[in-house]
């Protein structure tokens, strides 16, 4: 079982800190390779538990309110609420939030094009 505590704060330590060696205010006597070699040491737990979260912090593509929401979800899960149910609430959450402005987006560009023919 995760721990999820520990995801959340080697998330957030990790974010801190490739942002600080992004802008050079710490690790900026390391090239990238030294500095991915220290954090995988310092952030050991998620990098081994979690790669792909810890990839992202280091791409800086993370998306932390979707990883609380995915954490938040583990946590129901492990205190009985039914997995299924929390996929699907999951799942639609992601299809909110990415699916459907696209959706929107192309309805709405077809209703200005049919409005022009």
């Amino acid at each position: 079982m995760i721990n999820t505590d520990k995801v959340r704060k080697q998330v957030a330590g990790l974010s801190s800190d490739n942002l600080k060696w992004k802008t050079g205010d710490e690790y900026n006597s390391l090239n990238k390779n030294e500095f991915l070699e220290k954090m995988g040491e310092k952030y050991s737990y998620l990098k081994t538990n979690s790669s792909t979260l810890f990839d992202m912090c280091i791409d800086g593509t993370i998306d932390i309110a979707r990883v609380e929401q995915m954490l938040l979800m583990i946590e129901q899960v492990n205190n009985g609420k039914d997995y299924n149910t929390a996929s699907q609430e999951i799942g639609q959450s992601l299809t909110d939030h990415y699916v459907k402005p696209i959706i929107d987006k192309l309805d709405s560009d077809k209703l200005d094009s049919d409005k022009k023919v």
